[in-house]
């Protein structure tokens, strides 16, 4: 278990590097692909009324799903969650109860199935599924994922912030995250009285995942 705890540990250090929700998406996928046997990682952030994917990336050795699957999304079985929450579901026996399930899983060989849900905001589903086909995911391995799914929500919160944000602001934020006050980030950026209302705005914007003193 060393091992995969080191490696574990590897993944979140690379994750708290990257910069943009794509770059966090491969690398989560891949980093996970290496911790514990799976025929099928995907990272998905998708529009659960409209279906319409806005980012998703996936390594497997299973067959392509279908274009178009006649099914609701796993997410149906996954619970509401408040903000800078995760949550990590075992959904194999119900989808084995589901028959439209079991005859496309069956078909893929897909049909044990374990997911990491992040906290849902208005009808966007994202998070991650694992998938395997000759065995369910058994305790030590959800344990894992528990053990992960926090800092895996936080660093992709993190990067859809920062993806937003211009680099001017970027750098209030970094500043900010190292605990300067006020008064110090605007004497480092050399203008106090142009540059308040601008650091306010950030720390309000930045509060979910870098955090300084106020005065």
């Amino acid at each position: 278990m060393g091992t995969t705890l080191e490696r574990a540990r590897r993944l979140i250090h690379e994750l708290g590097e990257t910069t943009t929700p794509e770059q966090y998406a491969g690398v989560v996928v891949d980093g996970i692909w290496d911790l514990f046997p799976k025929d099928e990682t995907t990272f998905m952030e998708s529009d659960r009324i409209t279906e319409v994917v806005y980012l998703e990336h996936s390594r497997s050795v299973l067959p392509p799903w279908p274009t178009e699957h006649p099914f609701s999304d796993d997410m149906q079985y996954c619970p509401a969650l408040p903000s800078g929450e995760a949550a990590v579901i075992r959904i194999s026996d119900q989808l084995r109860a589901d028959p439209v399930y079991q005859e496309l899983l069956g078909s893929l060989g897909c049909r044990y199935v374990v997911m990491v849900q992040f906290n849902q905001q208005a009808d966007t589903c994202r998070g991650l599924g694992f998938a395997r086909s000759d065995r369910d995911f058994v305790d030590e391995e959800v344990d894992l994922l528990i053990l992960l799914a926090p800092h895996l929500e936080t660093e992709y919160r993190r990067v859809t912030v920062a993806s937003k944000l211009t680099p001017r602001e970027l750098e209030v934020v970094a500043l900010v995250g190292r605990g300067l006050t006020n008064r110090e980030i605007a004497r480092f950026l050399d203008s106090l009285q142009a540059r308040s209302d601008h650091i306010w705005n950030m720390r309000t914007r930045s509060s979910g995942w870098a955090h300084g003193p106020v005065r």
